[in-house]
């Protein structure tokens, strides 16, 4: 892929109405031109069949209901406008373990096939990048890279928080290209057929060719950049979702990802001495850190969350139980209790809620 060596890429973020990866509900897109963001905009979905009921716990989380999504697309068409971005450019997301699972989990429920997508994971980036802190949140990490993100868990912007971070870190770094960030590529998935060919290749490869063919690597990498689509190609092709093409801009002006491209350079290889083919991008391996500090904290976080969820449903049962004796003291007629009861009943219920949407982002982070 031609943009894993610039800074063009796609920032994903996607919202599910419950429990169920599957349960697609919004996706955020956030499209990065050679450092910049150009354009954002929140797709909301229709969650597939069977799957498009709205917990209490993800309304409060995004905010999204069933009204929300009346009329909104459904998955096969974002998932096609998603495709649509990924066969041109890298999709990166904050968690992308998650965003990916949602969108093969989907895929899996509409009969769909899920497309060998790049995906790059900030949150794997930012835990190389910064072993020392205890923290590795899309809020945490927009706050110390000087990000604007005041409404997480909203899809739109969290993938331009998530994109705009990336770009901080970049310059932090003082790097041009994503695969100098992912030296090992991203997580996509070799197609089972071109796996076999690859090996069969390698295999029947004559002994002592190395050097030619490192050569040839390297000048095909140039010409292949130098040949890539320029903007303007992408404009008029289905590179940017329909969502994003007719937002935010005046149909009689170009988009900000229909200007053209800067030209590249080709690149010349350089001489290699005894036969040593040169190294290519992803042969040197990811740096590895030793974090267990911030895995401990990850792992407190998830089994407090989980004690918490349990202290959730003992109120759900208490709450249940005073709803019960309040009933029960109105049939009877004494409502001396009465108002004690509702107060005690609406108590336990507000910490009940409290206590849930604590665990449950505990839980996710």
């Amino acid at each position: 892929m031609s943009s894993f060596s610039s800074l063009d890429f796609v920032a994903v973020d996607m919202e599910t109405a419950n429990a169920q990866r599957a349960s697609v509900c919004a996706v955020g897109v956030a499209l990065v031109r050679a450092g910049e963001v150009v354009a954002t905009e929140k797709i909301l979905v229709q969650p597939p069949t069977g799957l498009d009921s709205f917990s209490a716990l993800n309304r409060g989380i995004h905010g999204i209901c069933a009204e929300d999504v009346k009329g909104a697309p459904a998955w096969d068409e974002v998932a096609g406008q998603l495709e649509a971005l990924g066969s041109q450019l890298p999709l990166v997301a904050h968690n992308a373990a998650f965003d990916r699972g949602a969108y093969e989990a989907a895929c899996a429920e509409t009969g769909r096939a899920a497309q060998p997508i790049e995906w790059l994971d900030l949150l794997e980036l930012a835990r190389r990048l910064r072993p020392d802190s205890r923290q590795h949140t899309l809020p945490v990490l927009a706050e110390a890279y000087g990000v604007t993100l005041e409404n997480h868990h909203d899809a739109e912007q969290d993938a331009r928080a998530c994109a705009e971070v990336l770009v901080e870190i970049a310059k932090e770094q003082g790097v041009q290209r994503l695969g100098e960030l992912w030296p090992q590529g991203g997580q996509a998935e070799t197609p089972a057929g071109a796996a076999v060919e690859a090996e069969v290749a390698e295999a029947e490869a004559p002994a002592g060719s190395g050097a030619a063919e490192g050569g040839q690597a390297v000048e095909a990498e140039a010409q292949a950049e130098t040949a890539a689509p320029t903007g303007q190609d992408r404009g008029n092709s289905a590179f940017t979702p329909s969502a994003l093409r007719r937002s935010r801009f005046n149909d009689d002006g170009p988009r900000p990802w229909e200007q053209p491209a800067p030209p590249r350079e080709a690149r010349t290889p350089a001489p290699h001495g005894n036969g040593a083919a040169p190294q290519q991008r992803g042969d040197a391996p990811a740096p590895q850190h030793q974090d267990r500090t911030s895995e401990g904290v990850r792992v407190a976080k998830k089994f407090g969350g989980a004690v918490m969820m349990l202290v959730a449903l003992f109120g759900v049962m208490m709450t249940a139980a005073g709803v019960g004796q309040v009933v029960e003291d109105l049939t009877s007629g004494d409502s001396s209790d009465v108002a004690l009861g509702v107060g005690m009943t609406a108590v336990f219920a507000l910490i009940s809620i409290w206590l849930a949407t604590t665990a449950l982002r505990w839980m996710r982070d």
